[in-house]
This record gives C-alpha cells, sequence and structure tokens, in this order.
C-alpha cells in the first residue's frame, strides 16, 4: 500500500494490554439480529488474457443476548444482478449459551457459542461493542459471532454498471428476523474493486531501557477501502508473537477504526478522500493511494496516511523469531480474499548485537569468543560454527546496530 505521505502519525500504546476490554455495560434485553454488513467485489485470477474478472463476498454479522436455549439463526442469501435472481447461498447457525452475560462482565468476554454448517465449525462468541461508537468507552455491548463470509456463485462475471443487490431472508424453520432493515445491501460495480485492506508497511525493534534482550516494536500499518456500500468497521489488533507463540495483544486506536464508505478514487494521487476514518483517538486523515492486489495489480483505495504503534519491552533473545500480525477486534471486517497476506512480518534484532545492548561492541566480541567453535549458537552467523569468519563478521559491524 502506497503512502501519500511520510509522516507517521505516532499512536503509543503506554502499557502493554491484553486485548480485552475491562469496561463494564448494562444488561442488554433478549435480542437476536442479523445483519448484511457489506459487499466486497474483489479481484479474481485473471486468466490468460489478462481479462479483469471479480468475485462476490458477503459479510453478515449475527448477535444474540438474553436467550436461555439454543437458538437457530440460519439465514440464506439471494444475490440479484440488474433485479434478476442469479444465486442463493446459506449458512446453518446455531447459537447456544447466549445468555445475556454482556451486561455483566463487558465487551471482550465470552458469551456463548455458535456451530456452522450442521456443527461441522464452532466458534466462539464475544462481548463486542456496537460499533460505531464515541468515545470508544461508551459502546453498547452485544454479544457477537465473528462476522461470516461467504462467496456468492455468479453464473457471470460482473459488468460495469451492473446493479448488486443482496437481501437476507431467515432459512426455513429459523428464528424470524426482528430487525429487517438492515437486511440487504446493494452496490452499483464501476468495473474497480470494492474493497478493504489492512496492510504492515514496516516493523523496527528498538533496544529498550528496561534492559538487555528487552525491544520496543514499532508497527507501522494503515488500511485502505473503496466503493463500498456501506461504512466498514476496521478495527484492528496487534498481536507479537515470539518463536509462534502470541505474548502480547494490543488494540489500536481505543479499538475501532471506521473507515469511509460510499467512497470512489479515480486517480491515485494523493488527493483527499471522504470526511477521513473516525477512529477511538480521534479523525484520521484519508488520501487516494495504491493497493495492491494478489496477482499484482494496483488499484485506488481511499485509505489513512501511516499509523505507528509502539507495542514495549518485549523479550527477544538473539535466536527468536517474532512475527507480528494485525487482527480485525471483535465485530470488525474480516480480512479479504484478492489481496496478499500482507497483515503478517517478521521481524528480528540485530544478529551482532549478541548481548542486547542496541551495539555491536565488546560485550558481543567477549560473548563470540565465549561460543568459539560451537555450532548453531546465537554467535554462528554463517551455519559452520564459530570461528573466524564469524569474528570478521562481528567485527565489520562494529557500532550501532543498523
Amino acid at each position: 500500500m502506497k503512502r501519500s505521505s511520510g509522516v507517521c502519525a505516532l499512536l503509543v500504546s503506554a502499557a502493554v494490554v491484553s486485548c480485552v476490554s475491562e469496561t463494564t455495560f448494562a444488561q442488554p434485553a433478549p435480542m437476536h439480529n442479523r445483519k448484511v454488513s457489506q459487499i466486497a467485489v474483489v479481484p479474481s485470477d485473471p486468466g490468460p488474457r489478462g481479462d479483469a474478472f471479480f468475485d462476490v463476498w458477503v459479510v453478515v454479522e449475527i448477535a444474540a443476548d438474553g436467550h436461555s436455549a439454543p437458538v437457530d439463526l440460519s439465514f440464506e442469501l439471494d444475490a440479484f444482478v440488474n433485479g434478476i435472481p442469479v444465486a442463493t447461498v446459506g449458512e446453518q447457525v446455531i447459537v447456544t449459551g447466549a445468555g445475556g452475560g454482556c451486561g455483566d462482565s463487558g465487551c471482550g468476554s465470552g458469551c456463548g457459542t455458535a456451530s456452522l454448517g450442521g456443527g461441522a465449525l464452532v466458534v466462539s462468541m464475544i462481548c463486542a461493542p456496537d460499533l460505531p461508537c464515541v468515545p470508544f468507552n461508551d459502546c453498547d455491548c452485544s454479544c457477537q459471532m465473528p462476522p461470516i463470509s461467504l462467496p456468492i456463485p455468479l453464473p457471470q462475471p460482473l459488468r460495469p454498471k451492473d446493479y448488486l443487490e443482496i437481501l437476507l431472508r431467515p432459512s426455513p424453520g429459523a428464528l424470524p428476523e426482528t430487525n429487517p432493515s438492515d437486511d440487504s445491501l446493494d452496490l452499483t460495480h464501476n468495473g474497480k474493486p470494492s474493497f478493504w485492506n489492512r496492510k504492515i508497511e514496516s516493523v523496527e525493534l528498538t533496544p529498550a531501557p528496561t534492559g538487555p534482550n528487552r525491544f520496543d516494536v514499532k508497527v507501522t500499518w494503515g488500511f485502505a477501502a473503496n466503493s463500498l456500500p456501506a461504512p466498514a468497521s476496521l478495527g484492528t489488533q496487534i498481536a507479537v508473537e515470539r518463536n509462534g507463540v502470541e505474548v502480547v495483544c494490543i488494540d489500536t486506536c481505543g479499538g475501532w477504526i471506521q473507515a469511509p464508505g460510499g467512497e470512489e478514487c479515480m486517480f491515485c494521487d494523493g488527493t483527499p478522500c471522504g470526511p477521513g476514518a473516525e477512529s477511538g483517538c480521534g479523525n484520521l486523515p484519508t488520501s487516494c493511494q495504491l493497493v495492491e492486489d494478489a496477482f499484482g495489480d494496483f488499484h485506488c483505495g481511499c485509505g489513512t496516511d501511516s499509523l505507528c504503534d509502539v507495542i514495549p519491552d518485549i523479550e527477544v533473545l538473539p535466536l527468536d523469531t517474532v512475527e507480528i500480525i494485525l487482527k480485525p477486534i471483535p465485530g470488525a471486517l474480516p480480512e479479504l480474499p484478492g489481496f496478499p497476506e500482507d497483515d503478517e512480518e517478521e521481524a528480528s534484532r540485530c544478529p551482532w548485537d549478541l548481548d542486547g545492548d542496541g551495539q555491536v561492541g565488546a560485550g558481543d566480541l567477549a560473548a563470540l569468543i565465549g561460543f568459539w567453535t560451537q555450532c548453531g549458537v546465537p554467535a554462528d552467523f554463517f551455519d559452520d560454527c564459530v570461528g573466524a569468519d564469524d569474528l570478521a563478521e562481528l567485527i565489520g559491524r562494529w557500532g550501532p546496530c543498523p
């Protein structure tokens, strides 16, 4: 994702926190709701002639609270192109244990389970904020399952100016809708993708003042969206994994970002687009910029300038592998197919800084000598056991870590 500005809006996490809110909310009344929250038209395999083809995905959100017994919230989606029915897809959803505990435990806590496809997949339901709301800690909270993304198998590709409409209805025998006003969504295809995307731009490890082998992790990231039929909740968490184990997870920007809806960037020239993205830390400027899809093609998207979060004081040993992952907060839109896996990135400390002080110096030389002739240790830079070539490499790197 190419940014229109080299300036990074720094959002420093003052303390390492879990991705669970401590705020409590009022006990909700018994309820359930299915909602068609978003339509995406994303790039698919362009084929041998390079023709532009697009896949259609629909995101459905389901909430249920205050039910003492399992409830059937199965649904079907009918797709219409230019008023003609072209496809129907459905999902069997049984919600269990959504007994109304969100008011007692607050957003972030577990509140039940949901089984999909006749029990083929069981997912946890979470007390999630009803976005958007400002300020974030004043959100109402309801028991929600992770958004469901379903592909719509159209009989032929969408053409520019095609009018696509999605209608949701309860499956036979399932509970009826209580709020049918959010059971439909539509868009007119403009020949370009309608999408959202989160992307990590860079990850930097800098020595923390707390001692050797402790690092602050600076993550530069952003998001873009374009031609969406409704505002998109792109609330994001940053998780840090060390050697495949998650060690910390933080909410960014107070927990959520609301992307523009219906915005269209015709040119990727950095011009402002939309009213900006609302977030838990104020309004974020948005501009038209380039976004790359999974097939190497670029599209214009309305996105933020670079955002920065700093996760402080993470232990990283010389041979550790650190991976940074952007995750949707509960209730936010999931990642889309058709775009590269740009929401994950690995980082490592300066390999010659054996004592973790941010410098290559006498302490590292002493450590290397202590490892002399040993194999597979931090000072074995060339995987051939510690020797003269490793010593020459360390001396050649003398000074501040690059």
